[in-house]
């Protein structure tokens, strides 16, 4: 019994991944009694968050009354977090657990403050600024629920910021790649890398069977030139006026196969990889495409218009507020 405690809590604990977050945003000074600014940050579908911690680097002037100012943090509208600036002259950082039941994919992090300077606390001046660092990011704790086989959960994964910053995510094409097979490679690549926010990371596109040991790859390659083994899986008669998506595995480690006999019909199954949407939506383990599938975008819904809220939002109070929004642009 416990062998059999001690090999359980080591698996445990080798699922346990740490992923840190910086924001978008520059250094960003702001200015007046009532300052507000706004963050964005995301959380992939596939982790179970364990803990999240806001690391704030800011300054605040040194002529403010430590005692009157002080900063709220509200998490997707809802505040969890007030606290007032230390008597600390330059750079400060606060460290601030934020609830995870307040977490969604895309989240909207706000920092409020009220700063009022010592001898003149009702008078707006020059002085009652707030400066927020650009090295300020969330910290997560998490797990990661295992990939099925379904192909949006596989894609998930794959195009996670944290799996590409693992380097653990590739495009591979056979060795000796046609020209057809590099073409629809790097379409799909294209489409892949389109929202990936791990910004000192890329998805590699290399050779198969170059050694490396990747978790997640996604193989474009014409059925002929696919490894025996992933031949032998595939239906040969319907390759030739199909082409098919499909996790597979290949020396045991899974693998999304993007295949067909005809080269037209492999660059249209890459443009449906491209596709985030699709690939989102596709929950099958197999995907046929044909000359007929559609695999364009249905954001034309919006005729290239996005909705910023779902419903009304509101700016109230004294003084000067600026509000901003955060949309996925392609």
């Amino acid at each position: 019994m416990t062998l059999l405690l001690l090999l359980l809590t080591s698996s445990h604990q080798a699922t346990a991944k740490q992923y840190t977050q910086p924001f978008q945003n520059e250094t960003t000074s702001l200015a007046g009694k009532a300052v507000s600014a706004n963050m964005y940050f995301v959380k992939m579908g596939y982790w179970r968050v364990k803990k999240a911690t806001l690391n704030l680097n800011f300054q605040v002037s040194q002529l403010n009354d430590r005692q009157d100012s002080d900063m709220t943090v509200t998490v997707n509208g809802v505040t969890f977090d007030s606290f007032r600036p230390s008597k600390t002259k330059g750079l400060q950082t606060k460290q601030i657990k934020i609830p995870t039941q307040l977490l969604k994919s895309q989240n909207n992090l706000q920092i409020a403050g009220q700063l009022l300077n010592q001898k003149t606390p009702t008078t707006q001046t020059p002085a009652n600024w707030l400066t927020i660092v650009n090295t300020s990011n969330v910290n997560f704790d998490y797990e990661i629920e295992k990939p099925t086989d379904q192909i949006n959960d596989f894609y998930g994964h794959m195009t996670g910021a944290d799996t590409i910053t693992a380097n653990q995510s590739a495009v591979e094409t056979p060795l000796r790649a046609t020209d057809a097979e590099l073409t629809a490679s790097l379409r799909a690549l294209t489409g892949l890398t389109r929202f990936v926010t791990a910004e000192d990371r890329e998805l590699p596109l290399r050779p198969l069977e170059n050694g490396r040991q990747t978790d997640f790859r996604l193989l474009v390659a014409n059925f002929d030139h696919l490894p025996s083994d992933l031949r032998r899986q595939l239906p040969q008669q319907r390759l030739v006026d199909h082409a098919v998506i499909q996790v597979m595995n290949l020396n045991r480690r899974p693998v999304l196969v993007v295949t067909s006999k005809s080269n037209q019909l492999l660059e249209k199954a890459a443009q449906f990889v491209a596709n985030e949407e699709l690939m989102r939506e596709t929950a099958q383990t197999t995907k046929w495409i044909s000359l007929q599938t559609a695999t364009f975008a249905s954001v034309l819904q919006f005729q290239g218009r996005q909705p910023l809220l779902e419903k009304d939002d509101r700016v109230q109070g004294a003084g000067h507020h600026v509000k901003t929004f955060f949309c996925s642009a392609a």
